[in-house]
């Protein structure tokens, strides 16, 4: 039976390993166009194909065709309710990455495989008993399908707070700005140009 300390880093290795994905695949795409340009503009001779598809990110080569493929496995498998409820969670979140509700749970699908399997991983390596291994692949692999739900819950908290917060001040400039003589609909306008935050 492992010590209690190689059990808790393997907790920690684990839960990093999830978020870190999570971290890859949650960046913000930048500009297309501007990319674009950016990469014509340092180009001096035409690229082959193969450099073109190398130059791309680690994030755009392997992680997003997969979670494409995971997607597409779990649409097939989830009830059209549980997907209608996923999309209204992902778009109380802001929809951060713009992801669908079938995304989303390709991504569960890859983080309870990835966290179950490195968890076994490990375990064999240390000679842990086969009792231990499998019961600590199971709890790991429920965490992993846990994770990106707590992720989306505390995205879905997070921008809850926000509006909560920005609100007093967009009432304020949208009754400044129609007592100034603005329609409403350019009042918010006026709004939404002030700030840029989860409320415009």
């Amino acid at each position: 039976m492992p010590e209690p300390v190689v059990i808790v880093l393997l907790v920690v290795g684990g839960i990093i390993v999830v978020l870190f994905v999570i971290g890859l695949l949650s960046r913000k795409p930048e500009d297309a166009l501007q990319a674009r340009l950016a990469e014509y503009s340092m180009r001096e001779v035409p690229a082959t194909l193969e450099e073109i598809e190398l130059s791309q990110p680690f994030r755009e080569r392997v992680l997003a065709p997969l979670v494409g493929r995971a997607a597409g496995f779990m649409a097939r498998l989830t009830p059209a309710n549980s997907l209608a409820s996923t999309q209204h969670k992902l778009d109380l979140a802001g929809n951060p990455n713009n992801w669908t509700p079938a995304e989303f749970f390709g991504i569960r699908a890859i983080a309870t495989v990835v966290l179950g399997a490195l968890i076994f991983l490990l375990l064999t390596i240390t000679n842990a008993e086969l009792p231990a291994r499998l019961g600590m692949t199971a709890i790991f692999a429920v965490l992993g399908f846990l994770l990106p739900g707590l992720w989306l819950g505390g995205k879905i908290r997070s921008r809850k707070t926000n509006v909560i917060k920005a609100l007093p001040d967009a009432l304020d400039l949208l009754t400044i700005c129609v007592e100034a003589g603005l329609g409403f609909d350019q009042a918010m306008q006026k709004v939404a140009e002030k700030w840029d935050n989860e409320l415009s």
